[in-house]
Parts: C-alpha cells; structure tokens; sequence
C-alpha cells in the first residue's frame, strides 16, 4: 500500500503536467525560455547589489565614529623664556599621550548623496532594462525552432497523404499486371516512387527531432512532443510604426542618468556643512601646560566649500553632454533601422499573402490535372512515369501552400516581434 502511494505522488504531477500541455503555444514557449535561460537570474542580482549601494550612501547622512589613539615624544617643547620671582611657569611634557572617540555628522553636502541615489536607481533600472533586452533576443531562436517544427510537420502530413494514394494506385496497377492490362514497369515505377517517398519522410522526422531537442533544451523539459505545437493565430497592423523595443528604455535611462551626472557634477562646487565632536582622555589634555592625565570634549561646526576647481566641473558636464548626445544618435539609428527592418518584414508579409491565393490556384488546377491522369493511368493511356511527374508538380503545389503558410504566420510573428510586442 505505502509502495502503490508513492507511486500515485510520482505519477500525478506527470498527469497534471501532462494535462496542463495539452497544446503548446508559441507564447508559453517564449515565456518558459526566458524563465528558464541562465540569463534571468541576473535580474535578482542586480535588485540586491542595488539595494546595498543605495544603503552604503544612505550611510553619509549617519554620525561617522571613529577611535583613535598616540603617543609620542618630541624633541622640544613650548616654554616662556620668562622668569619671575617666587613664580614657576610649568612646561609641557615632551612625551605626550592621547585617545580620543571622534564623531562627524554630516549635515549639509550639496544635494550629493541625493543625487547618488538617482543615479544608482537609474543604473539599476538602466541594467533590467539591458537584461530584459538581451532576454528579449530569445523569442527570435524560439520562433525559429517552433515554426520550423510546424512546417516540417506540415510536410510529413502532406507527404504520408501522397505515399497512402500511391500504395493505393500501386495495388490498382499490380492487379492491373496480374489481369495483363498493365505493364509490370508501371508498378515497379510506382514502387519506387513511393521508397523516394518515405525516404523524404525519414529526412524530415530526423529534422523534427533535432529541432524538438534544441527546443527542449531551451524550455528545460524532458520530453517535449512536437505534435503539440500549435499554429498560432498572429494579427498586424500596418498602419504606424510600432516600437515597444527594451532597447529603446534603455536608450532612455541611459541619456537621463547621464542627465543627472551633469547635475550631480555642479553640485561639487556647492558647500559642505558637517558637525563634529571629540571627546578624550590624555597628558595634556586642552590646558597644555597641565602635565596630569584628563579628560575633555570639543564639538563644532565646519563648513568646507572648493567653490573654483579651475573649470574642472566645467568640462565634466562638456563630457557628459557629448556623451548624451551620442547615446541620442545611437538612439536614432536604431530606431531608423528597426523602421527599415519592419518596412521589410510588411513587404515580407505581404508577399506570401499574395503567394498564398496563387499556391491555392495552383492547386486547384493541378488536384484537376491528377484526376485526369489517375484515369488515363488507369485505362492503360498514360505511363507510369507521366502519372508521377504530375502527382510530383501536384505534391509540390501543395508543399508550397504549406510552407508559405507557416512562413507567413512567421512573418507576422517576426514583426509583432520586431516592434516589441509578442
């Protein structure tokens, strides 16, 4: 009993997952992959290391401790060359002890730290954003394998129909030679037909598992059956450019953290305000003329404020404003080829359109051809050899129709794909 309920929590989730892919989508396809590609797990990665540098500047606006410590001895020391009577003026000891708790509190820096910050959440974005980019690049090597399963598939449905009619002539013309209508020829022709047949066939099966392999790979499964796929259901519009590129957030973030540089670089001219304090114990202590051991304290406030820095800051922000500039232009271009790359893709589009009713013509006329040649075959008026060179202009008619549909399924998906959004 404990090994028959083993066996059921095993084999359930299996049925479950089963289930569950009862059709493969190009959609689940795409979002499985980049859940699963190495990639992804940078995205975490970048959210901690940024979520620790914003800490560590959140630090500057914190009371700062430090110990220290010293001794020393020097050589000579103050004294007052006067002397009065019954009057000692002590002098200070030349060794010379001291340890202090120093304290420094931040208070005022220009906006610096605050504009770190920006700058740090713009980077972190700025990498998601690249990240997603990258993961994005993905979809492409998925449709690929997906529809070239699809159309594989396609073929050996269209090519298993064409070995069935043939197996069923072949029987009519073997009965043909045993009643002495036929020549002997015909049927051997037609059985060799049918062997070139199932050899395309066992071509296109090894393709089928090749690309389901690579496929699996991508999606981390097991077992992946290509007879799931499903053909998907793919609608454009041509009437504006579309551009929901990552690259083109990235562009973005890219030329506004550049934008809080320049900021960020005249804030260094701007004063520094801090607080600071002391507190100690040593010979001397602030009476230097007092050779006891004491304790003391000091506390203040300090403004530093480097107002000419000999146009430095002046030229960072000339640096950064080139910089922008560049990432605009880069910008541009990118945006003038993916507009070329989609003007592309729609004469792509609409060429198998058009390739598509002239397949279904073509097909007509040569399913019309067949029947006549299958009868003339049949009356002992056409050879063999004519009857398969029409049935073989009949298959690739038919081949054609299949592969400009799964292409211009593609093709659409390529677009949608192209603009940002499959």
């Amino acid at each position: 009993m404990k090994k028959l309920f083993l066996i059921l929590s095993f084999l359930v989730p299996v049925f479950v997952y089963a289930q569950a892919l009862d059709s493969i989508s190009l959609e689940w396809c795409n979002k499985r992959a980049i859940e699963k590609y190495p990639l992804s797990v940078q995205k975490g990665l970048f959210s901690k290391s940024s979520e620790d540098r914003i800490k560590n500047l959140s630090v500057a606006f914190l009371p700062q401790l430090s110990l220290n410590g010293q001794a020393s001895y020097q050589s000579d020391v103050t004294s007052i060359p006067v002397k009065l009577p019954f009057i000692t003026i002590p002098e200070p000891d030349k060794d010379q002890y001291k340890l202090s708790l120093d304290l420094s509190q931040n208070i005022y820096d220009g906006g610096q730290t605050k504009m770190l910050k920006k700058i740090e959440s713009k980077d972190q974005e700025y990498n998601q954003k690249n990240l997603e980019a990258e993961l994005y690049k993905l979809k492409d090597r998925i449709s690929q394998l997906f529809f070239g399963v699809l159309q594989l598939q396609m073929s050996e449905r269209i090519i298993k129909t064409y070995i069935d009619d043939m197996n069923t002539r072949l029987e009519s013309i073997k009965a043909g030679v045993d009643g002495g209508v036929q020549l002997e020829m015909n049927a051997d022709i037609i059985d060799a037909e049918i062997l070139k047949l199932k050899q395309q066939l066992a071509e296109s099966e090894i393709q089928v598992k090749n690309h389901t392999e690579i496929l699996s790979e991508y999606l981390d499964t097991v077992y992946l059956n290509p007879r799931m796929l499903k053909i998907p259901v793919v609608e454009i519009s041509t009437n504006v450019f579309l551009n929901k590129r990552f690259e083109n957030d990235v562009y973005n973030l890219q030329k506004e953290k550049l934008s809080l540089s320049q900021d960020l670089s005249g804030r260094k001219l701007l004063p520094r305000v801090f607080a600071f304090g002391q507190l100690g114990y040593g010979r001397p202590a602030l009476n230097m003329l007092k050779s006891d051991f004491e304790s003391y304290y000091i506390f203040g406030a300090k403004m530093n404020w480097n107002f000419w820095n000999w146009d430095q800051t002046k030229r960072e922000k000339r640096i950064l404003k080139m910089q922008y500039d560049m990432v605009d232009v880069q910008q541009q271009v990118f945006n003038l080829n993916l507009k070329m790359a989609q003007q592309k893709q729609l004469s792509e589009v609409q060429k198998l359109q058009a390739l598509l009713i002239s397949d279904a013509e073509i097909i007509a006329k040569r399913e019309k051809i067949s029947k006549v040649v299958s009868a003339q075959l049949d009356n002992g008026m056409l050879t063999s050899s004519q009857y398969i060179t029409e049935k073989n202009n009949e298959l690739l008619a038919k081949l054609n129709y299949a592969f400009h549909r799964i292409q211009f399924t593609r093709a659409k998906t390529d677009y949608l794909i192209q603009s940002g959004l499959y």
